[in-house]
């Protein structure tokens, strides 16, 4: 209110057109914001992963040189590698981003059938990505 008063005093009959302004500003700042903490935190990449990776669900995930395919219960679905903007390794996965920054695929490393594929894995998708 003490804003508003004082936008109504600074500028008379401005004041719903700056408040507007300073609202949708403040949207805009909240989302850079969350999206700054998604990308740079061990926290915010793990909570983004569990979001997309349906944490309770057993999924498969097909790495190959044409793209990814994920199969959840008798669902599939491909996608080639030019869907994918970035990708961001961590210690027990690696993290998937289109190319606007939303996490897309999560690949954990403990459910790789044999541990040394996931160095292989790892090469695979960096020389196909950017790294984040």
């Amino acid at each position: 209110m003490a804003l508003f008063g004082a936008i109504e005093i600074a500028a008379p009959g401005k004041a719903p057109v700056a408040v507007l302004v300073l609202v949708l500003s403040a949207g805009l700042l909240v989302r850079y914001i969350r999206t700054v903490v998604l990308l740079s935190t061990q926290w915010g990449m793990r909570r983004a992963a569990e979001k997309v990776g349906k944490a309770h669900q057993v999924h498969k995930a097909t790495v190959a040189g044409d793209g990814l395919t994920v199969r959840v219960d008798k669902k599939a679905c491909s996608y080639d590698w030019e869907a994918f903007g970035g990708f961001v390794e961590t210690e027990r996965q690696f993290i998937l981003w289109d190319p606007s920054g939303e996490p897309v695929c999560s690949l954990p490393k403990r459910g790789f059938a044999d541990p040394s594929l996931v160095p292989v894995c790892g090469r695979l998708i960096a020389e196909r990505l950017t790294a984040a």
